[in-house]
């Protein structure tokens, strides 16, 4: 598995990563970019956006890929999909 997709479903792990109150939606947190910022490194941000692109370029065949996958989808998911959010790169994830 490249190293990359591998490194992406890792750094994965917590909800509520810039610790928002769950009644507000985005548009009513006036420090949500500052919370971005800091709380989601540009690693993070890379992992996240890029882990569908790593992994589709890797055989499934080849070592790792399908325990990687698993993790993702039973453990990861959601936190993905948050960060997905807050990058305002949810809707990539149906293409």
């Amino acid at each position: 598995m490249y190293p990359e997709a591998s490194k992406a479903i890792c750094i994965l792990g917590s909800s509520n990563i810039c610790d928002l109150d769950p009644s507000k939606i985005h548009s009513e947190i006036d420090d949500l970019r500052d919370r971005i910022k800091q709380k989601i490194s540009p690693a993070l941000r890379y992992a996240c956006v890029q882990w569908p692109h790593h992994v589709s370029e890797t055989p499934f065949e080849a070592a790792g890929v399908q325990a990687a996958l698993e993790d993702l989808v039973t453990k990861r998911l959601m936190y993905w999909l948050e960060v997905l959010s807050l990058l305002g790169k949810a809707s990539g994830v149906t293409k």
